[in-house]
Parts: structure tokens; C-alpha cells; sequence
């Protein structure tokens, strides 16, 4: 993965206002945590307010070989999250551990992060749009 941070403003212009992207541009709401899981645990509340059927997990994973550090949500009316992979989540996001704090942590938003190359995304891109609306709220 490159690690080009582009700027707001770059990243605006590069997605043209486009609606499905736009959710992406917010970065989640601050808050204080020293690791993913502690983020994780803070943003969980805000996931359970999805309302989807055939939604099991959405995995955050730290790097991109197999016995890389990975969290994931199971999703429902009360959200948890877990250490370790799940078996089929249905949406993936894969990043440096240091990139995935600094967007769960809302210094960067996930677009920018994205379109920067440091962070990728696998999986139900409807789902990720979902849950970046969430946790705006």
C-alpha cells in the first residue's frame, strides 16, 4: 500500500460530490482510545442501529497476511466486538494498525484514507456506506 495522504479537499474533488462517496468523506466522531478494539467498542453502539437481514460481521484487519491483528463487529441489536477473524464477514476493511486508528480515532475520514492508498475495502460496499452513515449520527 502507498502511504500518499492527500488532502480534504483532494479527495472531495477526485469523487465529484458523489453521493455514495460523500458519507465517506466525514471522518467518524472523535473519541479517545489507544487501540482498535478500544475504538471498536466505542463505535459498536452506534452499528447496532442497522437494520439488515443476512448482515453477520464487518472485519477490520491490521496488515494483509493471514496472521495479521484482526477485530471484528457482529452485528444486531447489541453489537459486539471480538477479537480475532470471523468466518464470512460480509465487509472487510484492511489497513495498518496505525492507519485504522487514526480513521476509527476521526483524525483522517475513511475516504481519505482510501484514496490515499492506505487503506482497502472487500466486500458489501452498500453495507460500509450503511455503517459510515451510522456512525455519523
Amino acid at each position: 500500500m502507498q502511504n500518499k495522504k492527500l488532502s480534504a479537499k483532494e479527495v472531495a474533488a477526485s469523487t465529484g460530490n458523489d453521493p455514495l462517496m460523500k458519507v465517506f468523506l466525514s471522518p467518524v466522531p472523535k473519541g479517545k482510545g489507544k487501540s482498535v478494539a478500544e475504538h471498536l467498542e466505542r463505535l459498536a453502539p452506534g452499528l447496532s442501529k442497522l437494520k439488515l437481514r443476512k448482515v453477520n460481521a464487518i472485519q477490520l484487519t491490521a496488515g494483509s497476511d493471514d496472521d495479521d491483528a484482526r477485530w471484528h463487529v457482529v452485528l444486531g441489536p447489541e453489537s459486539r466486538v471480538v477479537e480475532g477473524a470471523h468466518k464470512r464477514p460480509n465487509l472487510e476493511i484492511i489497513a495498518s494498525e496505525a492507519v485504522l486508528l487514526q480513521v476509527l480515532s476521526g483524525a483522517i475520514s475513511p475516504l481519505e484514507a482510501f484514496a490515499g492508498g492506505m487503506l482497502r475495502v472487500r466486500g458489501d460496499i452498500r453495507l460500509a456506506n450503511l455503517a459510515a452513515q451510522a456512525l455519523q449520527r
